[in-house]
């Protein structure tokens, strides 16, 4: 009885690069955790063991792991051109290897991941992709007909926020009819329960992110917190996250006297408590695909602003509803309406009191049965 209900499972294999710390990473454990393992039988194949998150995977997640036939570089074009055909055959051979149903279903978290997508041509199971962020960028025909190849090999392909699907449709107009909007999501209650742990701080203001000044625009944060204490302000900001660019914010905050009011935390596997416990939430990014630790702000009440980048953060605070908006890297903006959330309380609270609604719309509960109805239509 129980192998006959086992056989009834839609087998489905989740292929990502690892499970490093990162936004993609997050969505994907969020959905191997969540799909109904009633209907699924979910593994993971990944291609580096860079795990910070399997740590998070439920105990019936199988995880798979995949490697390069020839990591030693070559010399010349057609010596780098071999190795990767070499490389893309004997990818293919192991993912063949693991992924022996034939009505599986595949999930490309990465859609646009050439070294994936490549090996996966080759394979003939029904395939969903992800699109994370901006394909504006992508404007020679070399790039378009690429996407094009790649691309088609997905029955369905999720663009996470709605400008970013409008941006393919425009772009890959030859595709849109295979392109959906699916929101990244989360676990509210996990989140919930997570958020009530102590943090040994109070009256603070609170940043999370990886520490990278191209995409985070943290410096421009800190920037922000230096033109504050300029007006007398006495706040303490801190920043849970880590990255390559620790030693330059390092820098930034003692040549900036903020020594006694910017603080790098580091890696925090449970940012919620900070978020909860906090006054506001900041977030400085100049570029996303749909940043989900925004809706993880709204579920932890927080009051929030934001910068108004590409993509995502005008939908999930339903432009300016749910939270502040300002212009990309504008220090003097984000200082501006950081003073005006300080002073304001009836603003302050009329957001904090709004956010749990807001974050509803993007829970599991919504966003993992349209995800389940797709698979299981393939």
């Amino acid at each position: 009885m129980l192998s006959n209900l086992k056989k009834q499972k839609k087998k489905v294999y989740i292929i990502n690069e690892s499970l490093c710390l990162g936004g993609v990473e997050q969505v994907l454990v969020n959905i191997a955790n969540n799909l109904d393992d009633s209907k699924f039988d979910v593994e993971l194949i990944l291609f580096s063991e860079e795990n910070d998150l399997a740590i998070s995977l439920n105990n019936n997640v199988k995880i798979n792991y995949i490697d390069k036939l020839d990591n030693e570089s070559k010399k010349g074009f057609f010596g780098k051109v071999i190795k990767n055909i070499k490389n893309m055959l004997y990818i293919r051979q192991q993912i063949k290897s693991i992924i022996k149903d034939k009505d599986a279903v595949i999930l490309q978290m990465n859609a646009r991941y050439l070294f994936i997508n490549l090996p996966l041509l080759f394979i003939r199971n029904k395939k969903i992709g992800w699109f994370h962020g901006c394909i504006e960028q992508d404007n020679n025909r070399i790039d378009i007909v690429l996407n094009y190849i790649l691309l088609s090999q997905f029955s369905v392909i999720f663009n996470v926020s709605q400008s970013g699907k409008y941006s393919f449709d425009k772009k890959l107009f030859f595709l849109r009819h295979k392109n959906k909007l699916l929101n990244n999501s989360f676990d509210i209650d996990n989140i919930k329960k997570m958020a009530q742990d102590p943090v040994k701080y109070h009256d603070y203001i609170v940043a999370v992110g990886r520490l990278d000044n191209k995409y985070k625009g943290f410096n421009v944060l800190i920037e922000a917190m230096s033109l504050l204490k300029k007006d007398g302000f006495n706040e303490k900001l801190f920043i849970v996250g880590e990255g390559n660019d620790r030693a330059f914010l390092e820098k930034q905050i003692i040549d900036l006297g903020l020594e006694n009011n910017v603080f790098l935390v580091g890696f925090d596997c449970n940012p919620y408590k900070w978020m909860k416990h906090s006054k506001l939430f900041l977030f400085s990014s100049l570029s996303e695909g749909f940043p989900l630790v925004l809706g993880e702000a709204l579920a932890c009440e927080c009051p929030i602003i934001s910068t108004d980048c590409k993509y995502g953060p005008s939908e999930i605070l339903d432009n300016g509803k749910f939270g502040i908006l300002v212009p990309v890297n504008d220090s003097y903006a984000l200082k501006e309406s950081i003073s005006q959330l300080l002073t304001d309380t009836a603003l302050s609270d009329k957001y904090r009191l709004n956010a749990l609604q807001r974050a509803f719309y993007f829970s599991n509960g919504r966003i993992i049965p349209e995800l389940e109805r797709e698979i299981l239509s393939l």
